[in-house]
């Protein structure tokens, strides 16, 4: 059972890592690889609710992971 066998648990630890660090970072929440107008970038600013909404999702991510890896 090595690394190859827990590759969903190795993955979802990843994007929760991804999405605590996407979290606390940018200015907005938004996708910048698409074209957005001013008004949806100005919706889409980082309130702190939003910054803890988004990092505590990563967070939970993270723990269900190692647990799951640990449970192994």
């Amino acid at each position: 059972m090595g690394i190859i066998a827990h590759w969903r648990d190795w993955v979802f630890l990843a994007m929760g890592a991804y999405l605590i660090i996407a979290g606390l970072t940018p200015k907005t929440l938004i996708d910048e690889e698409t074209p957005v107008t001013d008004e949806e970038r100005q919706n889409a600013t980082a309130t702190p609710m939003k910054r803890v909404l988004v990092a505590g999702a990563g967070i939970a991510a993270c723990v269900y992971s190692v647990l799951r890896l640990i449970a192994k």
